[in-house]
């Protein structure tokens, strides 16, 4: 087991040798539904991938710090990558459709700004768009709740609680109003 782990560090590390920025990215063409479905599915996947690998990784108690620390600065490569891709995506195109891509990728941009550090102005950058998905049902309420709950976390240092019981679009409209956040037309 000892060597699957330092097998996935390695793999992680290798993979994330160099730091991304603006200019690294460029939004490949996508034609047709298949080609976003495919764009998606691995911005999700690879979203997710990484901090998998490091949820096992944080199970062993055997682990060198030295190696936690190389898949957490790999995970912090990857999430500045998926940035990039989030931003070209979403300056292209709209936010996908729930109903056409799937719970999975449909979720894919707002699951990359969730995981974005607090430092990054990006929850804010792209608010208006992930509401108006709210609005139209192609981001949960569950989704969009996680997503603005995060982002109080970060900004407030504890996770906003509300006394129960509560709907969940209650929770949304006070986190919108906890944030200091505009609704947007």
């Amino acid at each position: 087991m000892r060597k699957i782990i330092l097998f996935i560090a390695v793999v992680l590390i290798i993979s994330c040798n160099q730091k991304a920025t603006d200019e690294s990215y460029e939004l490949p063409v996508l034609k047709t539904q298949e080609d976003h479905q495919a764009f998606l599915q691995e911005l999700f996947e690879k979203d997710q991938k990484y901090r998998v690998a490091k949820n096992k990784l944080d199970r062993q108690s055997s682990n060198s710090s030295k190696v936690e620390q190389q898949v957490s600065d790999s995970i912090a490569i990857y999430d500045e990558l998926n940035l990039l891709k989030v931003r070209a995506y979403l300056s292209n195109q709209p936010y996908p459709s729930l109903k056409t891509y799937g719970d999975e990728n449909a979720i894919a941009p707002i699951m990359v700004i969730h995981h974005q550090p607090s430092y990054t102005n990006s929850r804010q950058e792209f608010f208006t768009v992930f509401y108006k998905a709210y609005q139209n049902g192609d981001i949960t309420p569950n989704m969009f709740s996680f997503y603005l709950g995060r982002w109080y976390e970060n900004k407030h240092g504890e996770y906003y609680r509300m006394k129960s019981p509560y709907m969940i679009e209650d929770q949304i409209d006070t986190l919108i109003k906890e944030l200091g956040l505009e609704i947007p037309e």
